[in-house]
């Protein structure tokens, strides 16, 4: 990233779920900052929840969602693993 740009991210950890919170904890951080969550939809179904949490902070929060219609990171991981 350049400049004053940062990315946050669960990398080779082979989690799901996690962008939703890690942009409630920039966000309420930085509140001076733009913060973006980008989120596939299986890890965004999992914590939808998350929306009461933005909704009671008054934290405002863009969100991305990639939908593939699969597990990304799951499916991903057994093709590498040749599961």
């Amino acid at each position: 990233m350049n400049g004053k740009r940062r990315l946050l991210g669960s990398f080779n950890h082979g989690s799901m779920a996690n962008a939703m919170p890690q942009a409630i904890g920039a966000k309420a951080t930085a509140p001076d900052r733009q913060v973006v969550a980008m989120c596939g939809d299986g890890g965004f179904s999992m914590l939808m929840g998350d929306f009461l949490s933005l909704a009671q902070m008054k934290l405002p929060v863009k969100i991305v969602i990639f939908n593939n219609s699969v597990l990304g990171f799951v499916a991903m991981e057994m093709k590498a693993g040749a599961i």
